[in-house]
């Protein structure tokens, strides 16, 4: 049974996609620098063209967005863990307090590494050294920061969030 009329449709919702997770962005933005890097290696040329400079944006965007957040991780996690002052958690939040700085410091000097193949990019004079040497930032950035979020996410916060009630109990109560 077709109707026959002139009623108006309604249009189809496209379903919404969650933004991806930065470990997740960094893995693809490495696979586009792997795949970039082959196609200017076939060419003999630079990256000069649009997709290029978009690439490099998004990985100045992405590095941005790691250096944020993990500057914002460490700011919480130091004087909370820094501040445990009883015996049981003190030896823990030392401990975690050295591994989450060590950590913390790891991303971002590998942060760091991944801004001349970016700017390289933004400038589209990447040649093939230029994105391996990227490509290859990107990739160790993204293995620092999902131990940087592993140990975050098993420990760190954890033990900060219990610090930060039991002194709010302790406080208000």
């Amino acid at each position: 049974m077709t109707s026959t009329g002139s009623g108006s449709v309604p249009a189809q919702r496209r379903p919404q996609v969650a933004p991806r997770s930065l470990p997740d962005q960094l893995a693809l933005l490495a696979q586009a620098v792997d795949v970039l890097a082959v196609r200017v290696a076939v060419s003999g040329e630079l990256a000069s063209d649009v997709r290029a400079r978009a690439l490099g944006l998004h990985l100045a965007a992405a590095a941005a967005a790691v250096r944020e957040q993990v500057s914002r991780q460490r700011d919480v996690v130091v004087p909370v863990l820094a501040a445990a002052d009883n015996a049981d958690d003190g030896a823990a939040a030392a401990e975690l307090l050295t591994a989450s700085l060590a950590s913390a410091d790891r991303v971002l000097s590998v942060v760091r590494a991944t801004s001349p193949g970016a700017s390289a990019l933004l400038a589209q004079t990447a040649g093939v050294g230029a994105l391996q040497q990227l490509g290859i930032a990107t990739r160790a950035l993204w293995s620092a920061l999902v131990d940087h979020e592993r140990l975050w996410a098993a420990g760190a916060a954890p033990l900060a969030r219990r610090l930060l009630s039991e002194r709010a109990r302790t406080t208000c109560g």
